[in-house]
Order: structure tokens, then sequence, then C-alpha cells
């Protein structure tokens, strides 16, 4: 594979991974949609009750949120670059590199989806609706954070060469 098929796998892969971003994106609005539906056919989540006391759950799931968010700010200028997860081997063809981006692009979007499941959880168990509606909101800066960015991208597939080097065996 040349230099150039090889970038242009590259920005292939960059696509996909944009593509997948949107798409998780995406089903923060399914999330929207399910507790519009929920509301507006009237049932009541539970936790309604007033012997159910789950007002605790709150300070776990805003801790967990927060933490979520901090690992994608944190996370990403790692995985994106020379991380933990699937290292790139300098050498290594740019397409498989751009495969490695895509993979560890959706752990990111992963990341960013937590505090809005959170929300939702809370939304169902407790009823706690301005929870919902704020964990989403934390999951949306979350997204922003880990939207892949093509020039990171291309930056981190050249600095690995296009043809691996000979191993000794």
């Amino acid at each position: 594979m040349s230099e150039g098929e090889g970038l242009e796998r590259a920005r292939s892969g960059f696509v996909t991974a944009r593509r997948l971003h949107l798409a998780m994106l995406a089903s923060l609005l399914g999330y929207l949609a399910i507790v519009q539906v929920v509301r507006r056919v009237g049932v009541n989540p539970g936790g309604r009750d007033p012997f159910a006391e789950l007002a605790w759950l709150r300070y776990p799931a805003y801790v967990l949120a927060g933490a979520a968010v901090v690992a994608v700010a944190t996370a990403g200028r790692w995985l994106m670059g020379r991380g933990l997860i699937g290292v790139p081997v300098p050498g290594e063809p740019a397409a498989d590199t751009a495969t490695t981006l895509v993979a560890r692009n959706a752990i990111l979007c992963a990341l960013a989806e937590i505090p809005a499941i959170l929300g939702l959880v809370l939304y169902f168990v407790g009823g706690y609706l301005v929870d919902f509606y704020l964990l989403l909101v934390v999951s949306l800066l979350a997204f922003l954070l880990a939207t892949p960015r093509e020039s990171r991208w291309l930056a981190t597939v050249e600095s690995f060469p296009a043809h691996p080097p000979e191993r000794s065996v």
C-alpha cells in the first residue's frame, strides 16, 4: 500500500469515526424521546412512592457522570495519540492505525454516553426528571469533548511510517 493510499484510508476511517460519533450522539435524542413518551402517556416512573427513599442514589450518579466527563477529557488526548488501548506499532500501515483510532473513538463515545444513561436510570428509578435533563446536558458536553478532530486524527496517522520495518526472527 502506498503512502497516499494509506492516508486516503485514514481519511475514510475519520469519516467512519465521525459517523459513529453522530450515531451515538443521536442516541441521546432517543433517550429524550423515551422520557417524553413516558411523560406524555402519564406513566409514573418508580420512586414516586413516599416509602421509596432513593434521593441518595443521585450522588453516586453525579460522581460517576463527572468521572466519565473527566475520563473523556483526559483519555481523549491519551487514546487518540499513542495511548494504552491497541497501541499502534511504529511501522504499522496507516490504514491499521486508522482502524485502531476508530475503535478508540468508539470507547470515548461510550464514555460520553454514561451521564445520559445515568440520568435515564435516575428518571425511571426515582422519577428525577430534572436530573435526567441535567445529566443529558453533561453528556452533551462530554460528546463535545470526544468529537474527533481531523487535524489530530491525520497527525496521529502520519506519525507512523507507511511501511513496517523488517523484523528479524
